[in-house]
């Protein structure tokens, strides 16, 4: 029979996200990607990193959420929304450490999912009817606030995208369908609509596939890195 007990499940759950995160052999691939914007990194690197300033980081802090809870749950984003301005001082100089040297505080990339059901038909018994929202470090968010607050205009979508980013929605990209679909049949014309969904689309991203197209924009390597 299936798991019971709340330690059966989340063992259940576990190795179900472990597989799937693990599902792709891209290490190697990524590997050589690092080392080769290791080599494209010079000298006046540096004077991309230091953009990060306490001011920066202070107004990257502002779009973080109020109540973003940390994952360690012993804090939440209002702590450092009300924090003085030594301490910005002092994530500034720790952001920009990071970009230098190329890596992030391990413990600071520690996560936590929270299995949450898609409803509808879906069957409540099947780990597929889940979807993982992952709880992460505040100061991890802070960090992406303050690339896309200096670096963010570099990084462009498609104007037919009307997910994950500002200003747009469903509601958008619905009007938008309802239109064309509205314009063939004022003029008799059959509309033929085609829809593509990607199973775990986001889990199975492949990490080089994306640093690859990060490479081709004019983000600093040293920030893509």
């Amino acid at each position: 029979g299936g798991a019971t007990g709340k330690e059966a499940i989340s063992e259940v759950f576990r190795e179900e996200y472990k597989n799937l995160y693990n599902s792709h052999h891209d290490q190697e691939e990524m590997e050589i990607l690092t080392k080769e914007m290791e080599g494209e990194v010079k000298e006046d690197a540096v004077l991309e990193v230091a953009r990060i300033t306490a001011e920066a980081v202070q107004s990257a802090m502002r779009k973080v959420k109020p109540g973003k809870g940390d994952v360690t749950g012993s804090y939440t984003s209002d702590a450092i929304r009300n924090c003085p301005p030594l301490f910005f001082k002092k994530m500034a100089e720790m952001f920009r450490s990071w970009l230098y040297h190329g890596t992030v505080t391990p413990s600071l990339l520690s996560c936590a999912y929270l299995p949450v059901f898609k409803g509808g038909l879906k069957d409540p018994a099947s780990c597929s009817s889940y979807r993982a929202l992952a709880g992460t470090s505040v100061i991890l968010k802070l960090f992406d606030y303050t690339v896309l607050q200096i670096w963010g205009d570099l990084l462009t979508s498609d104007s037919l995208q009307f997910a994950y980013k500002p200003n747009t929605s469903c509601s958008q990209a619905s009007w938008l369908v309802m239109e064309v679909a509205d314009y063939y049949r004022r003029n008799d014309t059959p509309c033929i609509v085609t829809l593509l969904d990607c199973k775990q689309g986001f889990d199975r991203c492949t990490f080089p596939a994306i640093f690859s197209k990060l490479r081709k924009t004019k983000l600093p390597v040293i920030v893509t890195r």
